[in-house]
């Protein structure tokens, strides 16, 4: 069993305090995640845990500097389906690990949207990456761990 700790932090939202003059915390979640660059190395970055997101998402500063097997295009829409709102994604796999301080998951193959844009967040999705693992979260005590699943 390999468990991978994950990092919980809180996150005011200053714009919602700006309107009801009181702090609003969010919490997310972390992990370190390593995808395999076209060097052969290692590209690790903290990166968002979504259980949400159906896919893993890249922003294209990060994409662009890594060895990501291309197989399509695609428009993602996430809670708002306007137009507007959608996304133009280049669809691919990559090899990719998660790891902590004192552990690293073998290195697995995930299914990856590569934005066309630096305006989206760095995420760890469900399809061929979260739905490898067991997912513990206790935000109350600032605990969470991926229990990596073989």
């Amino acid at each position: 069993m390999i468990k991978i700790e994950l990092k919980i932090v809180d996150i005011e939202d200053v714009q919602l305090k700006k309107l009801d003059k009181k702090p609003y915390i969010f919490t997310r979640i972390f992990a370190l995640v390593g995808y395999k660059k076209k060097d052969g190395s290692l590209f690790i970055r903290r990166t968002v845990v979504d259980t949400g997101a159906v896919v893993s998402l890249l922003p294209m500063s990060i994409w662009k500097q890594l060895n990501i097997k291309f197989f399509g295009y695609h428009i993602i829409k996430g809670v708002v389906k306007k137009e507007s709102c959608s996304i133009p994604v280049k669809t691919g796999f990559i090899e990719t690990k998660v790891i902590d301080e004192q552990n690293e998951t073998p290195t697995f193959t995930s299914l990856v949207y590569c934005a066309d844009s630096n305006e989206v967040p760095l995420i760890l999705g469900i399809k061929d990456a979260l739905d490898k693992f067991k997912i513990e979260i206790n935000v109350k005590q600032k605990q969470s761990y991926l229990i990596y699943l073989d």
